[in-house]
């Protein structure tokens, strides 16, 4: 069942996607553990949200949810999302597709 929960984003869970999406080309992931790990974004503004994506107790996926701050709106913007290529597409729900947890909250 996929799980989708609140993750830091210092967090050690991310180093598995981040080496991933490196060697696919793709450095927001580290971005995102580095300005987490630096105190620049550390999603925790009102309305902001960072989240991780598991799978049979496996961390998938990754992404999170910002203050846009090119509008004085109540906008958020999606960002830094990854899901680990073996999880891409395959014959079960897609990730993003069956939301199931805290992130109801947020929507």
């Amino acid at each position: 069942m996929i799980q989708i929960a609140s993750l830091r984003p210092s967090s050690n869970k991310l180093e598995r996607l981040a080496i991933e999406a490196k060697e696919q080309g793709y450095a927001f992931v580290s971005r995102l553990a580095n300005e987490a790990k630096s105190g620049k974004n550390n999603f925790n503004k009102t309305g902001e949200w960072s989240l991780g994506v598991y799978l049979e107790e496996v961390w998938v996926g990754c992404g999170g949810i910002n203050v846009d701050p090119f509008t004085d709106q109540d906008v958020g913007r999606l960002q830094h999302v990854y899901v680990l290529n073996a999880y891409r597409k395959k014959n079960r729900p897609q990730i993003g597709e069956t939301p199931s947890g805290p992130q109801q909250n947020h929507a």
